[in-house]
């Protein structure tokens, strides 16, 4: 316990250190970053009756034998509401679980790669794909889900506070028996960046109707074969009529519940959805809700300063496939990680990023969390993102973000109930209509942020 609370005051003073120099690039100064570290009693007193938390940490094992380097570890701690001190437990060597994660991704987005988000034909998958799925998933949930559930009997929500590679996890998809999913269960999942989003905000801007950007007029490249280039690898971005019909729908449904306080719902489409439009109409907004292709470069950034790792991410937008003739500094049409981290986007309740892989970026250890979309965002004052861990079907998006925002302004659940609902709502929808239930299909998108 002594070495995990010390664990938990280095590894935020270090996080604090590195946000604080990146906030100081511009004017503001956000709460969350400059706030103070929390400390154990903080935590424990901000656990929701009937929740727990589980802190997965990879860190060095002590060395070995002779053996100068040590072995990377995870190790998660568990804290139930109803108890004084945390539980440890150890889950193994990295070098057993990463393995089972990749493996487990690569079979959960039935192997699409790759930046781009579109119609791909896989609505009824063959029995293999699931079959192979399900064993990849079970072998991940025995290794670090198994484990905790005995110290976790009682609770019926888990905020759980990801490292490593299990930032790439969705834990409602880890299969269980009799064909279900941990999501079928009476237990609410929830991802935190770090354990201080279980406290309240403490910021008393609050943003006023939603901000809605789709189905960005991308444009077409001047010549076809310079379709990637040797620093992002940005290929040539596709239309996405789907997502026209998405914002229009997500459109209508805020309009209903919003029109009552007089609260615009502002749309950006076509050759209007630019950066330049984002950038101006983001700050005081209660939502923005962006579909569109996201991309993510992968690959090994190293000890690259965190904008350079910010600048490997980041949305398509109108112009998108002409950004290598833009002049520097004008409007390329990509919204880089590093461009969002510089916004205010303080009023931000939920940035719903529907569009693939905004949820990767690059891994970093103790507590750094996926610098990327997702970090940007959160940097940027944003309470909640809300994003996906691969590839995602066009169709299936809609029927989740329809569900969601149904969870979320009709039955008036919280965050986390949301998420989970949205999931649970397609999944069901699709064992009704006798299709696959394969989470490619239902599971792509998560939240990570404040859960209320």
């Amino acid at each position: 316990v002594e070495s995990y609370h010390q664990m938990l005051k280095d590894a935020r003073s270090e996080i604090n250190s590195y946000e604080r120099q990146l906030a100081l690039t511009d004017a503001r100064q956000h709460d969350e970053i400059v706030s103070e570290s929390l400390v154990f009693d903080d935590i424990r007193a901000s656990l929701p009756e009937g929740s727990a938390l589980v802190a997965y940490v990879r860190y060095h094992d002590e060395p070995k034998f002779n053996v100068n380097e040590s072995e990377p570890v995870y190790r998660a701690f568990i804290l139930a509401d109803s108890e004084s001190q945390p539980v440890t437990v150890n889950i193994g060597a990295a070098s057993d679980i990463d393995p089972l994660v990749f493996s487990w991704q690569d079979h959960a987005r039935l192997g699409h790669a790759g930046a781009g988000r579109g119609i791909l034909k896989v609505s009824n998958d063959p029995g293999t794909s699931l079959k192979e799925y399900r064993k990849s998933g079970e072998d991940l949930r025995q290794r670090i889900w198994d484990p905790i559930k005995e110290y976790i009997v009682d609770s019926k929500r888990v905020f759980i506070v990801p490292d490593g590679t299990l930032h790439l996890v969705n834990m409602t998809a880890l299969p269980v028996e009799a064909n279900r999913y941990l999501v079928d269960d009476d237990l609410v999942f929830h991802t935190l960046n770090t354990e201080r989003f279980l406290t309240k905000p403490s910021r008393s801007t609050h943003g006023e109707g939603a901000l809605v950007v789709g189905n960005p007029d991308y444009g077409t490249l001047e010549d076809d074969s310079k379709t990637t280039d040797t620093i992002l690898g940005v290929t040539n971005f596709k239309p996405l009529p789907w997502t026209g019909i998405e914002i229009d729908r997500v459109r209508q449904m805020w309009h209903d519940f919003d029109n009552s306080e007089g609260f615009a719902t502002d749309v950006l489409q076509g050759s209007d959805a630019t950066e330049t439009a984002f950038k101006s109409k983001a700050k005081g907004h209660r939502i923005l809700h962006l579909a569109t292709h996201g991309f993510f470069v992968p690959g090994g950034f190293g000890r690259l300063k965190i904008n350079q790792q910010l600048s490997y991410s980041g949305l398509a937008l109108s112009g998108a496939n002409q950004w290598r003739l833009s002049k520097s500094g004008a409007d390329d049409g990509l919204l880089t990680a590093v461009e969002v981290s510089s916004l205010d986007l303080s009023s931000v309740e939920w940035a719903v990023l529907s569009a693939c892989e905004t949820g990767l970026g690059s891994l970093q250890a103790r507590g750094e969390g996926v610098f990327g979309l997702k970090r940007a965002f959160t940097l940027a004052g944003v309470r909640t993102v809300i994003m996906s861990l691969w590839n995602v079907n066009d169709e299936s998006s809609l029927d989740w973000m329809t569900a969601l925002y149904s969870s979320r302004l009709q039955e008036h659940l919280d965050t986390a109930e949301s998420v989970q609902a949205a999931s649970r709502t397609v999944l069901e929808a699709r064992r009704a209509a006798g299709l696959s239930t394969h989470p490619y299909h239902w599971a792509g998108f998560i939240a990570a942020g404040d859960w209320r």
